[in-house]
């Protein structure tokens, strides 16, 4: 697909050096500002597929869009204003200029040069500690309760849009407008798998603070574990989602509740607002303190009740007293009675002495405990045949960035449990199939069946565009939108095959008329997860065609 040529210069003043990625909404570029020589990064409003460029780099309206190019656009701008007026110190990367040009719009943002919180894991190999993770988090809470306040919400919080500073400090970037995180909306959406809330996978289910609580929850999850949440279409009873806890026995266990509620599929029981969430994250049971809005005595209260605070309290100090002296109380009587009892065997010297060990004697049938099998590599475990001859196992494959590739992460039931009475135990665990993170590979030349194939093998999740390229054979790979060697996040990136699709010389169709079937590519439109299909068509043109995924 052609792209803007780079080194073009914006507004006199924002020079555009290299193209980054692409959305459903925008093309970001990364550039310099030539007034202060500092790197930006630019948002090109580019939305498929209502725009599209032509090959010498214009961006043009496709006809019979230009409504909703006009509304989507107008939706952007107020989006950009809206960010741009918010107070700096809230943690997010917002633009800074609002340019027209090419018959679009620009934002302008400061590059900010931070990694993922995906990459970080991935670079440190371990989970982030809880009480670590909530100071990063406290002043992205309280932004994200701001926004909301307002009626924004941001929709696309994710590994990839949550940045860490050099000062351990989180910021959110990739704010988008409604439409580009919303399943079959007039867009092309970009969503995050295992992030993006289940009613953003359909325009007729409403979205609110309770999206923005789901993803961050998503990523909490994945901060704290090291891994991923399974993504909500894929649960059921044969794949639950794993309590963090289970995956790092150091989160507190109200913080594993309280993620599980979050990434609730249902609406009913999530939790409504980020403060609700927030607060049952601070909340643990037992520790004596509790996170709740406070009512301050103010000074025009009135003084009688000063007289009712001073009854509670000498209330509370007389029954604390009271349950002091029952306890010594019943120290002392303990004492008395453990006293009598050990003076039992001296009193009675004709009982015999070994009375007590016939029933200590008895032989007791041997228990079978569930062993730990976190951190032992799964083919040692099944190749083990005391394991083979007492369990089955249940295997789920997982992504991780910690953990080695066939690596056993969680298991259930837990380590040192009493096994079940049966035959055979069933033990279900959770195994690393290696980093989400993987290598482009070179698709190019490749026919659509062999790419295709190529890539889900790799769990890389594609769609395909055709294009005209007179240099390629029909139906083969002409590129890619990324680039061979570029990170891909596996099950969660989708990438663009563009296929050559030329026009048909009169010749080829008379060919193509007498031969005895044909191949078919279609291109199903929807969100950036939404994957090609290719079947073969027979000769009989009254029989239905039979897809084949």
């Amino acid at each position: 697909m052609p792209q803007m040529t780079e080194n073009n210069i914006l507004d006199g003043r924002f020079e555009l050096t290299r193209r980054l990625s692409q959305c459903g909404e925008t093309v970001l570029y990364l550039g310099r500002d030539t007034t202060c020589d500092r790197m930006v990064t630019v948002r090109e409003f580019c939305p498929a597929p209502i725009m599209r460029r032509e090959e010498d780099g214009r961006i043009t309206v496709v006809p019979g869009c230009e409504v909703q190019y006009k509304s989507l656009s107008s939706d952007y701008e107020e989006l950009c204003r809206y960010l741009m007026e918010l107070p700096p110190e809230l943690p997010f990367v917002r633009p800074f200029a609002l340019l027209h040009s090419n018959a679009t719009v620009y934002s302008v943002e400061w590059y900010v040069g931070a990694e993922t919180i995906g990459d970080h894991l991935a670079r440190i190999g371990r989970p982030i500690g809880w009480n670590t993770w909530k100071k990063m988090l406290t002043p992205l809470v309280g932004a994200l309760e701001r926004i909301h306040s307002d009626g924004t919400y941001h929709r696309g919080i994710s590994a990839e849009t949550v940045l860490l500073t050099e000062r351990e400090e989180l910021l959110l970037s990739g704010f988008c407008i409604p439409a580009a995180r919303t399943a079959d909306s007039e867009i092309t959406a970009t969503l995050y798998f295992g992030y993006s809330a289940p009613e953003q996978y359909s325009s007729n289910s409403w979205q609110g603070s309770w999206s923005d609580v789901y993803s961050l929850a998503a990523v909490c999850y994945l901060a704290l574990t090291g891994i991923p949440p399974i993504e909500w279409r894929q649960r059921g009873e044969k794949h639950p989602l794993i309590p963090p806890r289970q995956l790092n026995p150091d989160i507190p266990q109200h913080v594993s509740d309280a993620l599980i509620r979050a990434l609730s599929v249902d609406l009913r029981t999530r939790y409504r607002t980020v403060g609700e969430f927030w607060i049952a994250l601070l909340n643990e049971p037992g520790s004596g303190t509790v996170t709740y809005p406070i009512s301050v005595l103010r000074r025009e209260d009135s003084p009688e009740t000063a007289p009712a605070l001073f009854g509670i309290r000498s209330l509370v100090f007389a029954l604390l007293l009271t349950l002091l002296v029952a306890v010594i109380a019943l120290g002392i009587s303990f004492k008395i009675v453990d006293t009598q009892f050990a003076a039992l065997p001296a009193d009675n010297p004709q009982e015999p002495a070994s009375q007590p060990q016939e029933t200590v004697s008895q032989p007791q049938e041997p228990q079978i405990l569930i062993p730990n099998l976190v951190g032992h590599n799964i083919e040692e475990v099944l190749l083990d045949p005391l394991y083979r001859s007492l369990f089955r196992f249940t295997i789920e494959r997982v992504f991780s960035e910690i953990h080695p590739a066939g690596e056993i992460v969680a298991q259930v039931p837990d380590a040192g449990s009493d096994a079940e009475e049966g035959e055979i135990i069933d033990i279900r665990v959770w195994v690393c199939k290696g980093s989400q993170q993987i290598a482009m590979p070179t698709v190019e030349g490749m026919t659509l069946e062999k790419a295709g194939s190529l890539l889900e093998g790799l769990e890389i999740v594609y769609r395909w565009e055709p294009v005209e390229a007179p240099e390629a054979e029909n139906g083969t790979v002409v590129s890619s939108s990324v680039p061979a060697g570029e990170t891909v996040y596996r099950s969660a990136d989708t990438v663009i095959l563009y296929v050559a699709d030329n026009p048909d010389s009169p010749e080829e169709e008379e060919e193509e008329k007498s031969s005895s079937s044909e191949y078919v590519y279609r291109s199903q439109q929807g969100t950036m997860e939404t994957r090609p299909y290719f079947y073969q068509r027979g000769p009989s043109s009254d029989e239905e065609d039979e897809e084949v995924e």
